[in-house]
């Protein structure tokens, strides 16, 4: 007699076999979600160096590196499904998805399905690699979209990312999304030959196993601290915290107020618009002439030494009164017929 558990998963057994392509996957589903990932780095790397931030420049380049990998593996892997003949495909037999969803059980300590959502996920035990513990992991496969080069999603349970990014919650995961490496061909192949437990198998392999060439964030980088400006991994040791902000930084984009000497993060640095040096916003003084920001060595009178007093200024109605007006010539008075010869002319 058939057990409930045996009989939800004949009726599993039934549904998966429903949805089993008849065809090998023709559509092709361009890569975007690694052509974002790139575009990101990208623009991550050009901003490193706009700033010259010569930590934070490796880890990017690096960063570029893996994820430019990445998307030129997932382009290769569309071209070969697009490359598949559209011939008949051997249907896995009801039998033989009975087997596996029974070796499963015995495989993972929790097998679970939703026939309404067409999901049949299993947990595994937590992985642990080179003495971190990343948690357990639900590895869901979306057995209504067999047809697709990746029918498959990643969850962490327990998560513990990478310090700075919440999305790596494994040095091989990012955002759900599994990075197969080495395991990419023997994985499509399985989830094309409708192998299910073989599927879930290979998915928890390379969950626990670490290469550090493929890896989205290495190990050697996922504790510490994240430097909120140039976003490098940095320990404990090398860590300011900004008194404007508050916020940590590395040694590297952190310097001093020259007036008062406090700590100062990237962002939270200005400079002196003439002697260049690095000041907080309260240490500077705006100049009313060209309101860029000085400190006070470098304003006089209020103003930069670009922007002079004026002294040109309106006179008041009191000071043109205070002027003395000038005395106007003598005329001296003639007689009809009499020539005005002006004095000391020398004519007798």
């Amino acid at each position: 007699m058939l057990t409930s558990r045996r009989r939800e998963q004949l009726k599993l057994a039934l549904a998966l076999e429903r949805h089993l392509p008849t065809t090998s996957p023709s559509a092709v589903w361009p890569p975007d979600f690694y052509w974002d990932r790139f575009q990101a780095a990208a623009r991550r790397v050009n901003q490193v160096q706009r700033h010259q931030w010569k930590v934070a420049l490796p880890l990017s380049l690096e960063e570029l590196e893996r994820v430019g990998e990445s998307l030129v593996q997932q382009i290769r892997a569309v071209t070969e499904l697009a490359k598949a003949p559209l011939n008949r495909m051997p249907k896995a037999s009801l039998r033989d998805i009975l087997m596996d969803l029974q070796a499963l059980e015995d495989e993972f300590p929790e097998v679970r399905w939703d026939r309404r959502e067409r999901t049949l996920s299993v947990l595994t035990e937590a992985v642990v690699l080179k003495g971190i513990d990343l948690g357990r992991f639900e590895i869901l496969l979306e057995y209504g979209n067999l047809g697709r080069s990746r029918p498959y999603r990643v969850i962490a349970w327990d998560p513990n990312p990478a310090a700075g990014d919440e999305t790596t919650t494994h040095p091989h995961l990012r955002d759900e999304d599994l990075c197969e490496g080495d395991g990419r061909a023997p994985l499509q192949k399985a989830i094309r030959q409708e192998r299910f437990y073989d599927v879930f198998v290979l998915i928890n392999q390379i969950l626990n196993t670490y290469n550090k060439d493929s890896a989205y964030v290495p190990l050697s980088r996922w504790e510490g601290t994240t430097c909120e400006s140039c976003r490098a991994t940095i320990s404990d040791d090398d860590t300011l915290t900004c008194e404007e902000c508050h916020s940590e930084a590395c040694t590297e984009c952190c310097s001093s107020c020259s007036k008062c000497f406090r700590c100062l993060c990237d962002n939270c640095q200005d400079r002196c618009g003439s002697c260049g040096d690095t000041f907080c916003r309260n240490c500077l003084m705006a100049c009313p002439g060209c309101s860029d920001d000085f400190c006070s060595s470098c304003i006089e009178n209020g103003r930069c030494e670009d922007c002079p007093l004026e002294d040109d200024e309106e006179t008041t109605d009191e000071e043109i009164e205070a002027e003395p007006v000038p005395a106007e010539p003598e005329v001296q008075s003639v007689c009809l017929g009499q020539a005005f010869v002006p004095e000391g002319s020398g004519t007798d």
